[in-house]
């Protein structure tokens, strides 16, 4: 009877997975069989899996998204420790203001920071006057691939990559003062105290930070479809914008889902290595 208690307990969080996870994922893995659209459904095997990898535009998409993880790990992540490691030696009042500031910017509108940010970048905006200014000649931000796939991370880095301060703030304040004062009485420096108590002391925290990062890099598509609708010719797609533009705008509904399945087996894959390596 004990045990049926349990059961019951845990069976609303079970129904739920079920209905939002498990069976979307298992319908999106039946439909990577077929060749479908809003018309017809013929059977097609791994045929799609085979053309997803042949194709230059998804191989394109993924490659942008490993950048965009890369951006989000290296610039978001490191950002978020330059924040958040000083603010922590800050009284609660500046702490919980930093807090507020750098979180703003998460809760507006994606398609309102796109609007901001095309016109910073269009060929007569704020990026190109500034530019003007120290003598070098206006660029095509948003139309050459080299510049665009950048400047893409930049944006989602401003939007979204401040927010991991939050959380190492949030981590910093487990450590205790009693090692912090032990780094100060042999000598230490308030930046060696950082990297030599503070960062060891919450890595578990900032590994989880890079993994999300990773997972928020494969995840990125409000920012390319409002800035550069993923061209100039597909050059700044990611994969989920890949995947958008093949259901929704193709209606090649067989080939999204085949897309999405290939998308959640490489970040899990990826996952499972770093998990494994990290043992």
């Amino acid at each position: 009877m004990k045990h049926w208690t349990a059961y019951l307990m845990v069976a609303p969080a079970v129904l739920l997975a079920t209905i939002l996870w498990v069976l979307p994922l298992v319908t999106v893995g039946g439909l990577s069989f077929f060749d479908s659209n809003l018309l017809r459904r013929a059977w097609v095997g791994f045929k799609n899996y085979v053309e997803i990898w042949g194709n230059p535009q998804w191989q394109m998409a993924v490659v942008n998204s490993f950048v965009y993880a890369g951006i989000m790990i290296v610039l978001g992540v490191g950002l978020g420790l330059l924040i958040a490691l000083p603010a922590s030696g800050l009284s609660k009042r500046w702490q919980n203001g930093v807090r507020t500031s750098t979180y703003l910017p998460y809760l507006a509108a994606g398609v309102i920071i796109g609007q901001f940010w095309l016109w910073v970048f269009r060929n007569a905006g704020l990026a190109n006057y500034l530019v003007g200014l120290l003598g070098i000649a206006p660029q095509r931000w948003l139309g050459e691939r080299w510049l665009a796939v950048p400047v893409i991370g930049f944006v989602v880095i401003m939007s979204v990559g401040c927010t991991n301060s939050v959380f190492l703030l949030a981590a910093l304040e487990g450590v205790p003062k009693e090692l912090r004062e032990a780094a100060r009485m042999d000598g230490c420096g308030v930046v060696r105290t950082w990297f030599a108590v503070d960062v060891p002391f919450i890595w578990k925290m900032i590994v989880i930070e890079i993994f999300l990062a990773f997972v928020g890099g494969f995840g990125v598509w409000e920012t390319p479809y409002m800035l550069t609708q993923g061209g100039p010719e597909g050059a700044t797609a990611s994969t989920i914008y890949a995947i958008w533009t093949e259901a929704f705008t193709k209606q090649r509904y067989g080939i999204a889902a085949t897309e999405s399945i290939a998308l959640l087996s490489l970040v899990a894959g990826v996952m499972f290595v770093v998990a494994r390596v990290r043992k």
